[in-house]
């Protein structure tokens, strides 16, 4: 007997028969016990092209989920993408288990000067906010240092860095052409 694969009700992809939450988007799949409203971060990762800069908007992928942002890095082929979080930080794991923390040393952040606790992104309706948290490097959009403790729009499309890591965010959902 074959099985059909459970197809995401957000970005439409077929994902494994046994899956609870969509590889591809992050998002939760029928029949899954997982609810939204309290996972409050999902690390997932959409695969891209080869990436060699800042993505162009025919490399960035076809749907990014609702409640949901993609950050990419610079150099990097696959985005992260936060879903279901109200409020997550952009820094380096120094504890296991710490909370809500996107670990960007695999991304040479500790090389790069990201604070282990840099930013923090809120989401505020449908856009998102960035707010450095007295980062050592600073946090930087359009090349302006920001002011630590004071809130910031971060639009889709932006180009910021955290110390001199360059990132790109997307947030949808939104449909590239």
């Amino acid at each position: 007997m074959e099985t059909k694969p459970k197809v995401c009700p957000v970005c439409n992809q077929n994902n494994d028969v046994d899956a609870s939450i969509c590889v591809y988007c992050g998002a939760p799949l029928a029949g899954s016990n997982v609810d939204p409203t309290t996972e409050i971060m999902k690390k997932v990762t959409i695969p891209l092209p080869g990436l060699t800069g800042l993505p162009e908007a025919d490399q960035l992928p076809a749907v990014v989920p609702p409640d949901a942002i993609a950050i990419y890095i610079v150099g990097v082929t696959r985005p992260i993408v936060v879903t279901h979080a109200v409020e997550f930080i952009l820094g380096r794991h120094v504890v296991e288990g710490a909370d809500n923390i996107i670990d960007l040393t695999p991304y040479q952040g500790l090389e790069k000067g990201v604070s282990r606790k840099h930013a923090v992104i809120h989401k505020m309706g449908k856009s998102y906010d960035i707010v450095d948290l007295y980062s050592t490097n600073g946090t930087w959009i359009d090349e302006k240092r920001l002011l630590p403790n004071k809130s910031y729009n971060l639009d889709s499309g932006i180009h910021f860095r955290l110390g001199q890591l360059p990132l790109f965010t997307q947030f949808g959902p939104e449909i590239i052409k």
